[in-house]
C-alpha cells in the first residue's frame, strides 16, 4: 500500500487478511466484525490507518479471547470509525504509542479535521477515528 490514499473497504479488506494470518500463526482467539453505513466502503482513508491500530490490540495479548466490532458512520462532514471491544489492551504502552502515531499522523494530513481517540463507553472501549468526509475518485 504505498498509494496516498486508500478507502475504508481496502483498509477493512487489509485487516482481515492480516487477522487470517494471526489466526494461521497463533491459532489466534480474535473475531472481527465490521459493519458500515451503506456507501462508506468507498470513502477515502490514509492507506495503514487501521491495520496499526488493531496490530496494537491484537499484539498486546494474541492468546486471549478478544472480539472486535468496526462500526463506520458518517457524521455530517466526516467519517466516524470506532473500534470497539472489551477489555482491550489499550492501556499497554504499545498500543498507546501506535494510536498516538496514528492520531499525530491524521493530524498532519487533516489537521484539526482528524483525530484518534480512546472513549469507555458502557464498560467497552472503543477507539474512535475521525476523519473529513471524502468519497475516493471515481466512486459515486
Amino acid at each position: 500500500m504505498r498509494g496516498s490514499s486508500s478507502s475504508l473497504g481496502r483498509e477493512i479488506e487489509l485487516v482481515r487478511a492480516w487477522l487470517a494470518i494471526v489466526e494461521i500463526r497463533w491459532g489466534g482467539g480474535v473475531t472481527f466484525s465490521a459493519e458500515a453505513e451503506q456507501g462508506l466502503d468507498h470513502a477515502n482513508v490514509p492507506p495503514m490507518t487501521l491495520l496499526p491500530v488493531i496490530a496494537s490490540l491484537v499484539s498486546a495479548d494474541v492468546q486471549s479471547r478478544l472480539a472486535l466490532r468496526l462500526a463506520a458512520t458518517r457524521d455530517a462532514n466526516a467519517l466516524r470509525i470506532r473500534i470497539i471491544g472489551a477489555n482491550i489492551g489499550i492501556g499497554t504502552s504499545a498500543a498507546g504509542e501506535r494510536l498516538g502515531a496514528t492520531h499525530e499522523r491524521l493530524r498532519a494530513i487533516h489537521g484539526d479535521n482528524a483525530s484518534a481517540s480512546v472513549e469507555t463507553v458502557a464498560g467497552e472501549t472503543e477507539i474512535v477515528v475521525r476523519i473529513p468526509f471524502e468519497l475516493e475518485t471515481g466512486a459515486d
